[in-house]
């Protein structure tokens, strides 16, 4: 079910204040996705955001990403129309950098080990200085939601490329499937706050997922 780490993300990356759509989001969307022309590295010069996806993994197309966007937003909304409003005004602000899956999106597996980047605005925020204080409000929102999801009280911390990001581990149930792991890192750079997802199940998953995520290089003032 690779598509479940995608509703997760969907509701983590909500609307944590009132936001507002820029004019620009839609030109952003349009740049804001990493390219290779290698199949190696993958670059999102935006963003600032370049990473290695390992040989045999599958990178995400933009389309796809989009796609998995709006249909985790459906799920999540279901029927309530004002959580609906909601998140579609916090997807004008969210964009995809990155995906990369273990397996074919669509492969015959419970759980498809993942990698996601995704930028969220935060420029009306200024509340928002951390990758902590973003994951806050992303918890709460959780929370208040009828997902099936526990927050482990262990804090997290990973330097990428010299920058501190801050960590949340959440477990989901999924009907039919069970267990699902995810640990989220985020951090503030200027106006967005850039967040890495890792879904995945097993502890040798998450070292191969920890793995790709050390090969991010950040283009960012230190």
């Amino acid at each position: 079910m690779a598509e479940f780490s995608r509703f997760l993300l969907v509701v983590s990356l909500a609307v944590i204040g009132v936001t507002a759509c820029s004019d620009d989001s839609a030109e952003i969307a349009e740049v804001s996705f990493a390219s290779s022309s290698d199949d190696n590295r993958y670059t999102s010069e935006l963003f600032g955001v370049s990473v290695v996806k390992p040989d045999g993994w599958y990178a995400s197309e933009v389309e796809l990403a989009d796609q998995l966007m709006e249909t985790g937003r459906d799920f999540i909304a279901g029927d309530d129309d004002n959580l609906r409003a909601l998140l579609d005004a916090s997807t004008q602000n969210t964009f995809n950098i990155f995906g990369f899956y273990n397996y074919e999106v669509g492969a015959p597996v419970e759980v498809n080990p993942n990698i996601l980047a995704v930028a969220e605005r935060v420029k009306l925020m200024p509340g928002i200085k951390t990758g902590a204080d973003y994951l806050f409000h992303s918890k709460t929102f959780l929370q208040g939601t009828a997902m099936e999801i526990s927050f482990s009280e262990e804090k997290l911390q990973k330097d990428v490329d010299g920058h501190l990001f801050d960590g949340m581990q959440m477990t989901s149930t999924v009907p039919v499937v069970g267990e699902v792991q995810q640990r989220m890192y985020a951090a503030r750079n200027g106006d967005f706050a850039i967040a890495f997802v890792l879904t995945y199940r097993s502890a040798e998953q998450l070292d191969a997922l920890e793995g790709i995520l050390d090969t991010v290089r950040l283009d960012w003032e230190k």
